[in-house]
């Protein structure tokens, strides 16, 4: 199994374009820190602003992100981390490890056994090594009873 993904989904191009617009320049920020820790990155382009659900129809671009982190979660990974396309690490030095014991809020274990950290108030990683101006990273483990 492969041990840690970030995963990041916008409209927009991953690609440094001239001039780069802030999601390009998070993915450059998110890319280093994940090949300076050895995790791997995937950067999900949507063709466009909503998706769609096979019951439910057209869904808003929020609902979107739950069946990338399920894709995600599908390719064996011990820990997937969702960031939002403008959130990035700023201290690329600082493993994931070590943010979450400064900056994490709780974990809390599901009745099927999952783990999901979440962070808490807005405030709570002011100062902190990621900086987002809507940034709330998401953390999920696969849950090892299914």
């Amino acid at each position: 199994a492969r041990d840690v993904l970030l995963l990041m989904m916008d409209t927009r191009p991953a690609r440094l374009a001239s001039p780069p617009e802030h999601p390009q320049l998070a993915f450059e920020l998110n890319r280093r820190y994940a090949c300076a820790h050895g995790y791997d990155l995937l950067y999900l382009r949507m063709l466009n602003a909503t998706c769609v659900h096979e019951e439910y129809g057209e869904r808003h671009a929020s609902y979107c992100k739950l069946a990338a982190v399920a894709e995600a979660l599908s390719r064996g990974y011990s820990w997937v981390i969702w960031l939002d396309s403008d959130a990035f690490f700023r201290n690329v030095s600082m493993p994931l490890p070590l943010l979450l014991s400064q900056y994490g809020d709780r974990t809390t274990t599901g009745a099927n056994g999952s783990n999901v950290t979440v962070v808490g108030a807005p405030g709570a990683w002011r100062g902190a090594d990621v900086r987002s101006p809507a940034c709330r990273p998401l953390l999920l483990q696969p849950c090892r009873r299914w």
